[in-house]
């Protein structure tokens, strides 16, 4: 198992925060003139992150850390490997490992496919995509953090593609990083960050028509039609129809408030090596859907995971676990301190968590939080909580 990040860890760190200080300085600098115009801004350059896992299993991968002008040059060229790769995967081609050799080395998928079965790989590959939100109403979770913690500064970190923009639409993070195993997810990211930048969604009609140029393909369905190559992109496409008014409200909602963030980062990387910063005063807020369900994530792994949002935190601070139940709008919040005695977990509320409609085995079921937190809050449903 590779370590999260350590050997790299302290150099990105600086790389980062070199970045947006030097920045915020320039921006703070340029205030004598009223109509002077900032050069340099924190949301003009996008990193994208990468685990040490997947920069050695994805071909394309060379580096831990690329910068805004590198994104789509290397994002093209997993593209064509991984169309060529998920053909095979479905049966479309016939497989030629010299092919996908190209794109991904083959005794890594291999090893995740007898370890994790066909979700993690397919997902890993680009093959398998969720960009359809199958989170219901999880504005739910993000209006309760609101409510509960009104005047945190908030470092928010969210796994999937619509939930980030609910997210900061509602809590007004100070920074925000999409963190995913999925890189097709963080394309997605890149390619809606540059329509941010552009104010493509300061007008809420024409939200939807906005997203037709996305390039985004292999998005299971959920009703059992083939899984295309390529989709013809709309609202409707990233949402489920009936909560599709709210996404919409949440890219117009994004956009308003697109310019109150210090900065926009894209990580790649299981939630294990997962790089976390949490910056003097602040909180820092995890949006993990359903991620730390044993499907994708085993119990040493939500360990480490653990232990590396702890290590970020000074005595004092705090970190704010949201997760959902996959295919339900029931969700729990867990916060975790760093105190003068050492950790505190404790259950905000959790509501009852059940297996999703789909499933053939029905009934209740517990997560890891269950196993490691204190009794506060246990009984406290967080749906029966006024918001």
């Amino acid at each position: 198992m590779l370590l999260p990040w350590k050997p790299l860890k302290q150099a990105i760190i600086a790389v980062i925060f070199t970045f947006i200080f030097s920045n915020c300085f320039i921006k703070g600098q340029s205030t004598h003139k009223e109509n002077q115009k900032v050069t340099e801004d924190p949301l003009e350059e996008l990193y994208l992150l990468v685990s040490n896992e997947h920069k050695n299993h994805l071909v394309h991968l060379e580096k831990n850390l690329y910068k805004t002008g590198e994104l789509q040059k290397v994002f093209n060229l997993m593209q064509t490997g991984s169309d060529a790769f998920c053909n095979m995967i479905y049966g479309r081609k016939k497989h030629d490992e010299k092919v996908s050799d190209t794109f991904i080395r083959s005794d890594y998928y291999k090893k995740l496919h007898r370890t994790h079965g066909q979700y993690i790989p397919k997902l890993v590959a680009g093959c398998r995509n969720f960009f359809k939100m199958n989170d219901l109403n999880p504005h739910r979770d993000f209006e309760l953090v609101k409510k509960l913690y009104p005047n945190a500064s908030k470092e928010c970190y969210s796994v999937g593609f619509m939930q980030p923009y609910l997210m900061h639409q509602i809590l007004g993070c100070r920074k925000l990083t999409m963190l995913d195993i999925d890189w097709k997810i963080l394309d997605g990211h890149r390619q809606m960050i540059q329509k941010f930048k552009k104010k493509e969604f300061a007008n809420k009609e024409n939200v939807s028509k906005n997203l037709t140029s996305l390039d985004i393909g292999w998005i299971p369905n959920f009703n059992n039609e083939p899984i295309q190559e390529k989709e013809d992109v709309s609202i409707d496409t990233v949402c489920f129809r009936y909560y599709s008014p709210y996404c919409t409200q949440a890219l117009f909602g994004f956009q308003e408030r697109f310019e109150e963030l210090e900065s926009v980062q894209l990580q790649l990387s299981s939630l294990h090596n997962g790089l976390f910063i949490a910056s003097p005063g602040s909180m820092v807020v995890i949006f993990l859907s359903n991620a730390t369900d044993k499907l994708y994530t085993s119990w040493e792994e939500f360990k480490l995971f653990l232990d590396s949002v702890y290590g970020t935190l000074s005595e004092g601070q705090s970190a704010l676990f949201i997760y959902h139940n996959a295919g339900r709008s029931n969700f729990g919040l867990y916060e975790m301190k760093k105190t003068s005695v050492g950790k505190s977990i404790e259950t905000i509320c959790r509501d009852e968590y059940l297996y999703p409609r789909s499933y053939t085995v029905q009934g209740t079921y517990i997560t890891f939080f269950e196993y490691i937190t204190q009794s506060k809050g246990r009984n406290k449903s967080c749906s029966g909580m006024k918001l």
